[in-house]
């Protein structure tokens, strides 16, 4: 396998705000409320809008409660807002686990393990978020979670690492904001097909 990956413009530019209208995702979930319960209720190809507030809890976007997968599922910030994940400095903010084409956007994600963990699945979407003060920010786990795109995201001051891409081909990174993350702001390993080693 060769693994590929497409770089566009500069690492460190301007934050882009979401501009998605609340109106165009139905109701929300608001704060008291669990994101959590909304993703488990939610089906195949549902919009979840989530309203300002902070949510100290961490989220798996995979089946639902009748067992479905959640493919194209949208978690987004409802407009104008900016909703706060916030950990206790350990385990996963949003774990995208074996659904295609999810979408996190908007969301500000803070103080976990890991903010974004992907998970054996494809064609995720990591946009216009603010990723920080985790240890690490964004990861796909050595699986392969091929075509994922992450776009227009300020990603600083996680102490171990920014982006890691560990098993995924075609991944595209372009509008992002990396500073400040540890020893590596970004780092992608691939796999020696002759050794069976990995490198990066």
């Amino acid at each position: 396998m060769v693994f590929s990956i497409l770089l566009v413009g500069s690492i460190i530019v301007p934050f882009t705000d979401v501009s998605r209208a609340a109106s165009d995702h139905g109701d929300c979930v608001g704060p008291g409320e669990s994101i959590q319960a909304a993703i488990d209720g939610a089906s195949v190809g549902d919009t979840i809008c989530i309203e300002a507030g902070t949510y100290e809890e961490e989220v798996t976007i995979g089946q639902n409660a009748a067992g479905e997968t959640l493919d194209g599922l949208t978690l987004v910030a409802a407009a104008g807002q900016s909703p706060v994940l916030s950990g206790s400095g350990t385990g996963t903010g949003v774990h995208i686990d074996g659904a295609a084409t999810v979408t996190v956007e908007g969301l500000e994600i803070r103080e976990y393990g890991t903010a974004v963990r992907v998970e054996d699945s494809p064609n995720a979407t990591i946009k216009s978020n603010t990723i920080t003060e985790n240890d690490q920010a964004i990861r796909d786990f050595d699986t392969p979670s091929h075509d994922m795109v992450i776009v227009d995201n300020v990603i600083e001051q996680n102490p171990i690492r920014g982006i890691s891409v560990q098993g995924s081909d075609r991944v595209q990174m372009t509008g992002n904001h990396i500073e400040a993350n540890g020893k590596l702001g970004f780092r992608y390993w691939f796999r020696d097909l002759h050794s069976g080693r990995r490198r990066w």
